[in-house]
């Protein structure tokens, strides 16, 4: 062994110095691991640093400031509504809005901040835009709507759900157990619409609505607990002259579930616009509405407003100018409503306490232009502003076992939705029918003999004459048969004219269609005929089948019994019917339910005085007049006389043009201004210093008073309006004489009428 092999040898053999290579060793691997791990993680932290700040950095940047950044909308006022001088009669005034955005406040303080900014706003003065249909009471919640299934569907909860279930359900939906039970309604309701916004998070809810600046103030001074609310000045509809003209102009409401998406896709904000619902509102609701504006804001972590970036300022809705004079409008309602409550306390003769539903036209009798349109009762559209209350609901909108329109509906518009039997002032429509097929002169007497036995000696109709004293008018010219209202008179016109001339006549002055009035729901009323009793008498046998063998083909059944009336008679019945399943009972009890309703040559008798099949609204008898004073020259009722520039004045439109004789025309205004002067409208007009020619009518009913009837034109020798009234259940139709004398004095009278437009303060 070498020297230094030897001499070294205690080393090699000494075990620690291998043990302390060893760790040297491993040190220094795991110092290069670090180094490597530390290399690539500054390497991907390098990396990521690049994609933040220069590949993506933009984006995260824009997104930033996007979330500094809201847009809110600005609510466009809607356009003026005026009358024909310019009076507005539908305006904007400064309103408020409180409004929650869910993305600014946390979801777990929404309750309380809900309840505390509830708590600074009372009832009274800002009522709640969102409201369930539940009531607290001693014994707990209790609906107030007798139809709750919409409310339960929208809330996700069983159709069977009690109140007092639906408050416990939606109170452990939102952990509302902490909030004060005077104000958990009102919370809960306001959660439901918010979870309704579902993405829409940026959209505001509107929690209540004010027109009173002073309710602001402890908003401002708490808006450091009160996260995601905020107060917006808004314009607010607002009518000037309350309920006047109220079913003319209409009313707002807001947008229904079935018209959310079709409004949406029009760029409406669901949850805060509201619509026109009715009327003039509804009719022109893209005209008036105008375009919402944009604010474009900073608002801090809290969604506070900082400043103000960019401003889009909303369009005002345009300006639609009436033909209605609202001086001649409330002078129209106030004599309505007057004369109703003589009616009804028996100031006019016998009391009819039920008269309540009535209606008043006044038309320009040279252009059709609607001066005045009155209907009773009435509402106030300024009550649909802001939310609607139960009470005041069920105040407006009466349900009634029955669809009887002489029954009182506040919001119905009786001069065009219902339709009633005009009775005696449909005899003009007879006298010219009648004198155009000249079947009858002017100057010809026929002798009222008090019945008509013509057709029947035992079931003869009788003028009212013979029925109310057993007397007659004896023998009467077309003059006297119209002042006195002779109906046996005109039992003999209908009988020489025939049903197809008469109802054709009736049609060619408009009567059985549509005015095209600009105003939705108008009603087209009937001419009787007849093809109109027939087609009754087909519905009626068709229902009475229907009623006991409902698996029947309807269709199957109607053509059986077109075939039935061609060939009537009880063996044609049982043949057949019988083949459709029918017992012979049964053949013989739908028989006779079409036997009793089909045409009969004697139903002209009543066709020709306004009963039987025919019925108008009160618009389309005052246009029926107005078409007669200019000898048949008819226009389309005209309520708009002009609009915003890109449609501008609205055009007249004429419906026919004349085709009576004026000979013939004058023969029936003088046997109207005879009424007027020694008839049945007499006593109304005695110191009347315009001259007036006027027809009563007193419309049967079946189980219910007549139907009081009055129409007039004014001056009779050369008519510049023309007026229809009917009160439902008013008993006579002298009774109404009273109203039509007070509007032919408004109108007349200085400051209005002829003399306002003389003034030239028409709008263009």
């Amino acid at each position: 062994m070498p020297a230094l092999l030897r001499r070294h040898s205690s080393v090699f053999d000494n075990k620690s110095f291998f043990k302390e290579v060893f760790a040297i060793n491993a040190l220094k691997n795991r110092a290069r691991r670090l180094f490597h791990w530390f290399a690539f993680g500054l390497g991907v932290l390098i990396l990521s640093l690049f994609s933040l700040t220069l590949v993506n950095g933009p984006a995260y940047l824009k997104q930033a400031d996007q979330s500094r950044r809201r847009t809110l909308a600005l609510p466009a006022a809607r356009g003026r509504i005026t009358d024909r001088y310019g009076r507005t009669v539908a305006g904007t005034e400064n309103g408020y809005e409180v409004l929650l955005t869910l993305a600014d406040c946390p979801a777990d303080q929404l309750n309380s901040v809900l309840a505390n900014a509830l708590s600074l706003l009372p009832r009274s003065s800002a009522p709640r835009t969102h409201t369930l249909p539940i009531s607290q009471t001693e014994q707990g919640y209790t609906y107030t709507e007798e139809d709750v299934s919409s409310f339960l569907t929208a809330a996700g909860l069983a159709p069977e759900t009690t109140a007092d279930g639906a408050v416990s359900s939606l109170t452990a939906r939102f952990e509302a157990d902490g909030v004060p039970p005077g104000l958990l309604l009102d919370v809960l309701a306001l959660r439901l619409a918010a979870q309704a916004l579902g993405y829409r998070a940026f959209r505001p809810v509107v929690v209540c609505t004010f027109s009173d600046y002073r309710l602001c103030p402890p908003l401002y001074e708490n808006a450091a607990a009160l996260l995601g609310i905020r107060v917006q000045a808004v314009p607010q509809r607002v009518y000037p002259f309350g309920d006047t003209l109220c079913h003319v102009l209409g009313y707002l409401g807001r947008i229904s579930a079935e018209k959310a998406e079709q409004y949406d896709a029009q760029g409406y904000d669901i949850n805060r616009d509201k619509i026109g619902i009715t009327g003039i509102e509804a009719q022109f609701e893209s005209v008036l509405r105008g375009q919402p504006g944009t604010k474009t804001v900073t608002v801090d972590p809290l969604g506070r407003q900082r400043a103000v970036l960019k401003t889009q300022e909303p369009v005002v809705g345009g300006t639609v100018v009436l033909s209605i004079d609202i001086a001649l409008q409330q002078a129209t309602e106030t004599a309505l409503q007057t004369t109703m409550a003589a009616i009804r306390r028996g100031e006019k003769g016998i009391a009819y306490p039920n008269a309540r539903t009535g209606a008043a036209v006044i038309l320009s009798a040279k252009s059709g232009d609607v001066l005045a349109m009155a209907s009773v009762p009435a509402f106030d559209p300024n009550d649909f502003v802001g939310p609607v209350s139960q009470s005041i609901w069920n105040s407006y909108a009466p349900v009634y076992a029955s669809a009887d329109p002489t029954l009182p509906r506040p919001l119905v518009n009786n001069a065009i939705v219902n339709v009633f039997a005009p009775g005696s002032v449909f005899k003009p429509v007879t006298a010219l029918a009648a004198l155009e097929a000249g079947v009858v002169t002017a100057q010809e007497t026929i002798v009222d003999l008090g019945r008509y036995t013509r057709f029947s000696a035992s079931d003869a109709p009788a003028c009212w004459t013979w029925n109310n004293a057993q007397t007659t008018h004896g023998a009467v010219n077309l003059r006297a048969a119209l002042a006195q209202s002779c109906n046996y008179y005109f039992y003999e016109l209908g009988y020489r004219l025939g049903s197809a001339r008469l109802s054709a006549m009736a049609e060619r002055l408009g009567l059985g269609a549509k005015t095209g009035v600009s105003l939705p729901g108008e009603a087209a009323g009937a001419v009787d005929s007849r093809a109109h009793a027939d087609q009754a008498a087909l519905s009626a046998a068709q229902k009475t089948i229907m009623a006991s063998h409902p698996s029947l083909s309807q269709n199957a059944v109607y053509k059986v019994l077109e075939a039935l009336l061609e060939h009537p008679g009880r063996s044609a019945a049982l043949s057949l019917l019988s083949p459709l399943g029918l017992s012979e009972d049964e053949c013989l009890s739908a028989y006779a339910v079409l036997d009793g309703a089909r045409y009969r040559p004697s139903r002209v008798l009543i066709s020709a005085i306004g009963q039987g099949g025919t019925n108008a609204t009160v618009l389309q008898m005052a246009n029926m007049l107005a078409a007669i004073t200019q000898n048949g020259r008819r226009y389309s009722p005209r309520l708009v006389l002009s609009l915003p520039d890109s449609v501008g004045e609205q055009p007249l439109t004429q419906l026919s043009a004349p085709f009576l004789s004026e000979a013939h025309v004058r023969a029936v205004l003088s046997g109207l201004s005879a009424a007027v002067q020694e008839g049945t409208a007499k006593q109304a007009f005695v110191d009347c210093t315009v001259p007036v020619a006027a027809k009563t009518g007193t419309a049967e009913n079946t189980g219910r008073s007549a139907t009081a009837w009055f129409i007039a034109c004014a001056p009779a020798n050369d008519p510049e309006i023309v007026l229809a009234i009917m009160i439902a259940q008013g008993g006579q139709g002298s009774y109404a004489a009273s109203a039509a004398r007070e509007m032919i004095d408004a109108y007349f009278s200085p400051g209005t009428g002829t003399a306002a437009m003389a003034a030239g303060a028409l709008l263009p």
